[in-house]
């Protein structure tokens, strides 16, 4: 008889410091390396334009890579979250203790199967509003609306407007486009 271990989010903080990303998801340990300079490329850009977005429009906080607790069996760290105003008192020092409204996943090689599937239907079942998943490979952008199972795909020459943040624009061959370095 094989016996699954249960981790639970407080464990994490035991586990060393070696860059390594460790969630949990249902008492599942997910372990995915460092993101690419590619993949925090895109992170940056809806970082920065999000925030140039808010200074004008103060609706709430965009972070990027903070911990999202659910429960003691559910703790991840998504790419990018939009907080609202009204959900501001969620946040605590090191981490989230809800729903963020907007949650940004980049896709990175591996991670595709656990971010399209595994990770979709817990933000769905948390409540996250929107979900968008940057597909850079791909040149498209994945966008969950609420508890929706089947994405509007928005390809490399779309304006995407954040459904969230009405006036915020990203074009989505911009925002996966590789550094010209």
């Amino acid at each position: 008889m094989v016996h699954e271990v249960k981790f639970r989010v407080d464990q994490l903080d035991h586990f060393p410091d070696d860059g390594k990303r460790r969630e949990v998801i249902r008492g599942r340990l997910y372990v995915s390396p460092a993101p690419s300079i590619h993949h925090q490329l895109i992170v940056k850009r809806l970082i920065v334009q999000t925030e140039l977005y808010l200074q004008q429009n103060p609706l709430g906080e965009v972070l990027p890579g903070v911990g999202v607790i659910f429960s003691s069996f559910d703790g991840v760290i998504p790419d990018v979250v939009f907080v609202s105003k009204e959900r501001l008192a969620f946040l605590e020092e090191r981490r989230i203790y809800a729903a963020p409204d907007w949650v940004i996943e980049v896709l990175s090689p591996g991670n595709s199967a656990y971010d399209l599937e595994t990770e979709r239907v817990l933000y769905q079942q948390q409540g996250v509003k929107l979900y968008w998943i940057v597909d850079p490979e791909r040149l498209e952008v994945l966008v969950y609306e609420g508890r929706s199972e089947e994405p509007t795909i928005h390809r490399c020459n779309a304006k995407l407007e954040v459904s969230l943040l009405l006036g915020l624009f990203f074009d989505v061959g911009e925002l996966s486009k590789k550094s010209p370095r």
